[in-house]
């Protein structure tokens, strides 16, 4: 696999529909350095473990041109790195704990998040790397939840944080319009939505507002994110 290919994406799937899309950031060695496009998140697996991910189907592997061009328009974030300095040690030590037992189940790709599944592996683990006080199935699907919707972000597993404020974002009536139409129709027509295909939808419904526009001498309208139609559908 060419892991400096610049269009190379890989496509990691989570229950509920949640998608991120990684690329490359850095070579180092053995190690990959994968980011999400959408909030910068950063991930290290070896070259091996992404070759093995995408044979056993936990990574789908695509290209950019094959995604919408909205989501690689803005340069990403460099993420403010975790100083051990900056942390309380025992703090740190927590973190450090959780990430071993959301990397692993990572590793696993394991369906649902269900003592089912989770228990077993609970157990197993904590033997793996000494931990005499593992968590619950529950503790763990927590985890798991917060370090996805924050972009694989590895702090996420610190502590968490109350949304504070109103952070609804503000956007043209216009725009608001359509994605209002499009949660609509995708809501009530499929059973199980497709967040990506209702975005491509979003898209081309403001490309046609954009030619409206346009024609009556209007500055078109700039797609909002990926992640802002996502939230309206309440994920």
């Amino acid at each position: 696999m060419n892991f400096r290919d610049p269009k190379l994406v890989f496509v990691k799937n989570f229950r509920g529909d949640t998608t991120s899309f990684l690329q490359v950031s850095d070579l180092k060695g053995p190690n990959v350095h994968l980011k999400d496009v959408e909030s910068g998140g950063n991930f290290i697996f070896t070259k091996k473990q992404i070759e093995m991910f995408v044979a056993t189907k936990k990574l789908k592997v695509t290209q950019v041109d094959d995604l919408p061009p909205i989501l690689f328009g803005k340069p990403l974030k460099k993420r403010e790195v975790i100083s051990r300095d900056k942390l309380d040690d025992k703090a740190h030590k927590e973190m450090e704990r959780r990430y071993q037992y959301v990397l692993g189940v990572i590793d696993e790709g394991f369906p649902a998040y269900t003592p089912k599944w989770l228990d077993p592996y609970i157990v197993a683990k904590a033997q793996q790397i000494k931990d005499t006080a593992s968590p619950s199935y529950r503790s763990l699907a927590r985890w798991m939840k917060v370090f996805v919707e924050s972009g694989w972000e590895k702090k996420s597993l610190l502590m968490r944080h109350d949304d504070k404020g109103n952070k609804e974002i503000k956007l043209h009536p216009e725009m608001n319009d359509i994605l209002k139409r499009v949660v609509r129709e995708h809501t009530f027509k499929f059973k199980r939505v497709k967040y990506m295909n209702a975005y491509r939808d979003f898209l081309q419904q403001l490309d046609e507002l954009n030619v409206k526009r346009k024609a009556t001498g209007q500055e078109p309208l700039e797609a909002c994110s990926y992640k802002t139609l996502r939230h309206r559908f309440g994920n």
